[in-house]
């Protein structure tokens, strides 16, 4: 039987927490290096997996995936990309509901493999950093899920009407509110600050300030910016101390007033237009 994903998620919130844990990029590899015969299944699509996968894994996309093609002696660990666009969890819980008990998942997926500094298939060379992004659509429909979401949003307050008339919001209208629309995430903040205590810190020695400690096989770092790009210099900082599980909002604020839809957005004199770019790969 083929596992959609929207079958896959109404099972999975109906199972167990047999498969919730998941496995760590560590110590999948410690498996491998034993000699465990593990079955490596990628669900991601067939462009991503030629770009980069784990070595002796199998595409086999989410979308088209059929336990019966999975090998029934073996333990088979799924992965995704880790950053946001699939549910590797999902599916290896689906799998579980078939019978498969043998099936797990990588926590962090390929982002939290390559964060421990373990081989992929991708081709050594120089590779300008490209800083991935998450859309508006795949934020709310996580929840917010195992994510620290870094909101370096400028802070901005209603301003307050003129006598005897009605207020209209404008460049001063509120900011978008970040733990209403993720329920679910850790939302900090610059100002949250204090290292304990839920803010930003320093991550490694020579990143600086605005760092927060974040594992990437427990957590996805969203940053969430003005929607000026300004996410991408914190992005390459994480990325650079050793933390490839980074995502920046596709369009930032822009795009959390829109809720998500196209269209034309005032800056200055001019506008700009604001899409949510797809997902390279899109939703497996």
């Amino acid at each position: 039987m083929k596992i959609w994903i929207p079958l896959i998620l109404a099972i999975a919130s109906a199972l167990p927490a047999a498969a919730a844990d998941g496995v760590s990029a560590p110590d999948l590899a410690a498996r491998l290096a034993e000699g465990e015969g593990v079955a490596l299944i990628d669900i991601r699509s067939n462009g991503e997996f030629r770009a980069n996968h784990i070595p002796g894994a199998l595409n086999m996309p989410a979308r088209v995936l059929d336990a019966r093609r999975l090998p029934s002696s073996r333990a088979v660990v799924v992965y995704d990309d880790g950053l946001g666009r699939h549910d590797a969890r999902a599916v290896a819980e689906a799998l579980r509901a078939e019978g498969r008990e043998n099936a797990d998942w990588l926590r962090g997926g390929l982002a939290a493999w390559e964060s421990a500094a373990r081989p992929t298939t991708k081709e050594a060379g120089f590779d300008a950093d490209h800083v991935p992004g998450i859309t508006y659509n795949n934020l709310v429909r996580s929840g917010g899920r195992d994510m620290v979401v870094m909101d370096i949003r400028t802070p901005r307050t209603a301003p307050a009407p003129e006598p005897g008339t009605f207020g209209v919001a404008g460049d001063g209208v509120a900011l978008t509110d970040l733990g209403a629309l993720v329920p679910q995430a850790r939302v900090v903040r610059p100002a949250d600050g204090a290292e304990g205590g839920g803010g930003f810190a320093p991550q490694a020695a020579g990143v600086g300030a605005g760092v927060p400690r974040v594992q990437p096989d427990d957590d996805l770092i969203v940053i969430v910016d003005d929607g000026d790009g300004s996410g991408e210099d914190l992005a390459r900082s994480l990325r650079a101390a050793g933390n490839r599980r980074v995502v920046v909002l596709t369009g930032g604020e822009t795009i959390l007033r829109r809720e998500g839809r196209p269209g034309l957005e005032r800056r200055g004199m001019g506008a700009q237009e604001v899409e949510e770019a797809p997902e390279q790969g899109g939703n497996e």
